[in-house]
């Protein structure tokens, strides 16, 4: 999945390319990766747990699970088709 965010940050990026469904899927994307970073930043540098932290985390996997079939979904069925490698591969 770093690969491919590193293709669809670099095609979001390009002066070539205008493909507004990358744009949004990245903003998904980021929110994503932004929640599971801060799970695991929190389950690995607290050495206390409160109440308040259980739930805040809990919150996060929540959304996390509620954005992981998006995040997907959207990359399989649509992002991957405006790759450059996948344009090669379907004109012979």
């Amino acid at each position: 999945m770093v690969d491919v965010g590193a293709i669809l940050r670099t095609i979001e990026k390009s002066e070539d390319f205008e493909i507004p469904e990358v744009s949004r899927y990245l903003q998904v994307y980021r929110k994503f990766s932004e929640l599971v970073s801060s799970i695991i930043k929190d389950l690995t540098t607290t050495d206390e747990v409160d109440l308040d932290k259980v739930n805040t985390n809990i919150a996060k996997v929540e959304a996390v699970y509620d954005l992981t079939d998006s995040v997907y979904e959207v990359l399989v069925s649509n992002v991957l088709n405006f790759l450059p490698i996948n344009s090669q591969f379907s004109n012979g």
